[in-house]
């Protein structure tokens, strides 16, 4: 899937890649901050994606990563959407919505029975409309997941 978005004066490319671009790290450097390993998770992620055991959806304007995707069939079948990160600029464009779209799509062509994300409790307000659009429906809470005060809501899509 390759989709390309106009805003503003700004042309958005998104798309599947085969491996990760390197300014990923940048985008996502609040990782190692939120949660332990984050650093090794982003590499090892990246291996996955090279080694096509995982999937990769970036989108990217005049050549710098703006939004990036990860997701991988797990072996119950389930497609889990490891990350869904839009730069907070770039934010309320419809990028995240092609973005879920395409690891969708990938997660329905893989076979998976159902598709899933897990985002923070504190992000529930901005993240849960657009998700929602989408197909998803919050399904629990997980109290604490990273530590005292840091719930996590779990999405799920059924694909049929």
């Amino acid at each position: 899937m390759n989709d390309t978005l106009t805003h503003s004066t700004d042309v958005v490319s998104v798309g599947a890649v085969s491996s990760v671009p390197s300014d990923v790290e940048n985008l996502l450097d609040f990782l190692p901050v939120l949660y332990p390993g984050g650093s090794a998770w982003l590499a090892r992620t990246a291996s996955e994606v090279e080694n096509g055991t995982a999937d990769a959806f970036a989108a990217l304007v005049d050549n710098a990563t703006v939004a990036i995707g990860f997701g991988v069939l797990k072996p119950s079948n389930r497609y889990k959407v490891r990350t869904l990160f839009v730069s907070p600029t770039r934010r309320g464009q419809g990028i995240g919505t092609i973005l879920i779209a395409a690891l969708s799509d990938r997660a329905e062509h893989l076979g998976a029975c159902e598709i899933y994300i897990t985002a923070a409790a504190t992000i529930r307000d901005d993240f849960e409309p657009m998700i929602s659009k989408a197909g998803f429906e919050r399904v629990a809470t997980e109290p604490g997941r990273y530590g005292c005060g840091r719930d996590e809501d779990i999405f799920v899509k059924l694909i049929y």
